[in-house]
């Protein structure tokens, strides 16, 4: 058998465990687990859960962060990424 290089969508299933196998996939695809967005649903996504901090400082998470109202969000929002 020979060794694979997984790519961020084989472990994309993994971004909301909160085990060594989620912090692992946080911290090596933080886009794709959604670090990078305020409105993700990712619970876990402080710097020692495995999301970067420069995901929080960029400047996409900043303009998003900046057009986010301040209001309470409706279960139903399609705008939140559940």
């Amino acid at each position: 058998k020979s060794c694979i290089a997984p790519s961020c969508s084989d472990v994309a299933r993994y971004c909301h465990d909160n085990d060594d196998i989620g912090l692992r996939a946080r911290l090596f695809c933080p886009r794709t687990c959604g670090c990078d967005d305020p409105r993700s649903s990712l619970v876990l996504a402080n710097p020692n859960q495995g999301c970067g901090r420069n995901c929080m400082r960029a400047g996409g998470y900043m303009a998003r962060l900046q057009d986010t109202p301040c209001e309470d969000v409706e279960y139903n929002d399609t705008a939140y990424n559940a």
